[in-house]
Parts: structure tokens; C-alpha cells; sequence
């Protein structure tokens, strides 16, 4: 059952890796200070099979599932540069792991951008005790470029004036903000797709 499990979803050759090995690792943040141990090797797992999930992009970029779930499964992994994703054959570095009351990992992500960047950090973390998700893409580009970050949120969306988006779903609500650069607003956009991809 546990192997069914792992080709399913954390080792799955499709957006289910991405989602579940992006939500182990958030998760695995909030019990890292009581669990460090499991924190390491759910980390390194997913590390490990996320490279799988990359592996249906090649040879041209296209996406096996449709083009609705091209966006879903990448906007869960990757910020684009100039308009293009990661390198298929890159492989990401975890750098470092702070634990304790506001604990991180340090993600390099350089080898997926080479092509336009000469560093890509990614460091994901909880902070204020725990009460707040933080995540930090620092980029050093190789010449002046726009970049693109995305998420699928399974939520209603509400953009207000201060350019932050207020998502509520089942009574709960969380905000999220873009701190940098200044001015920084979401946007959004439509993830239904006409058949034959939405069936």
C-alpha cells in the first residue's frame, strides 16, 4: 500500500508531486524544532523525487496533463525568468536548515537558471512563532529581465488597495503579501480550462 501510495502522489510523474512534496516541506517546517530528525528526512525525500515530476516537461517544455494543469504543476515549483521555466536537467541544493522557533530551509536553486541568472536562492521558513509562512526567492540575474511567481490557491480571492490578496476558503482566512519589490501587486488568472483538459 505504502509503495502505491509514494507512485501516486510524492513520487508521481505528475502535479501530485509537486503539491504534496511542497506541502511536506512546509509542513515538516512546523514540527521541526520537536521532530528535527523527521524534518531532515522528509526534506531530503522531497528534494529527492521532486526531479521526477520534471522529468515530463522534456523535450520541448509541453506537459503531459494539458495545458490547465501545465500552470497548476508549475506555478507549485517554479518562478520564471524572461518568460521560461527551469532547466530540465537542473537539480536543486539544500543549503541549510535552521530549526527552533522560527525555522527555515535554504534551497539553491541556481542550476534550474543558469542560462539567465548566477544565483538563485529559495528560503522557506516559519516566522512570528510560527504563526506566519515565509517565502524568499533571491535572485542575481545575468542581465535586466521581468520575473514571474505564481500560485494555484484552492480559494475565493479578494485583492485589496495595499496591493495584498486575502484568500478565504471554509471560514478560514490568510493573507499573503509580496514585501519586495515596492509596489508589488497580485494578479490573477483563470486555471479552468475547456474540455477535453477539464474532465
Amino acid at each position: 500500500m505504502a509503495d502505491v501510495f509514494q507512485r501516486f502522489s510524492i513520487r508521481a510523474e505528475n502535479n501530485l508531486n509537486m503539491v504534496c512534496n511542497g506541502g511536506l516541506i512546509v509542513g515538516s517546517l512546523a514540527i521541526a524544532e520537536t521532530y528535527p530528525e523527521h524534518t531532515r528526512a522528509i526534506i531530503r525525500r522531497a528534494l529527492k523525487n521532486l526531479p521526477i515530476a520534471m522529468q515530463p516537461y522534456a523535450p520541448d517544455g509541453a506537459w503531459m496533463e494539458g495545458p490547465g494543469f501545465w500552470d497548476y504543476a508549475t506555478s507549485h515549483n517554479v518562478s520564471f525568468i524572461a518568460g521560461k521555466g527551469q532547466l530540465i536537467e537542473a537539480i536543486a541544493k539544500a543549503l541549510s536548515t535552521k530549526l527552533g522557533a522560527n525555522p527555515e530551509i535554504r534551497i539553491d536553486l541556481t542550476s534550474a537558471y543558469s542560462d539567465r541568472a548566477e544565483s538563485v536562492l529559495r528560503r522557506v521558513g516559519l516566522i512570528e512563532n510560527r504563526t506566519r509562512l515565509r517565502v524568499v526567492d533571491g535572485f542575481v540575474l545575468k542581465a535586466a529581465t521581468p520575473i514571474l511567481g505564481g500560485m494555484t490557491p484552492d480559494a475565493e480571492i479578494e485583492f485589496r488597495p495595499d496591493g495584498s490578496a486575502l484568500l478565504t476558503r471554509k471560514g478560514r482566512q490568510l493573507v499573503a503579501r509580496i514585501v519586495v519589490p515596492a509596489g508589488a501587486k497580485f494578479t490573477s488568472s483563470s486555471a479552468e480550462q475547456k474540455a477535453p483538459e477539464n474532465q
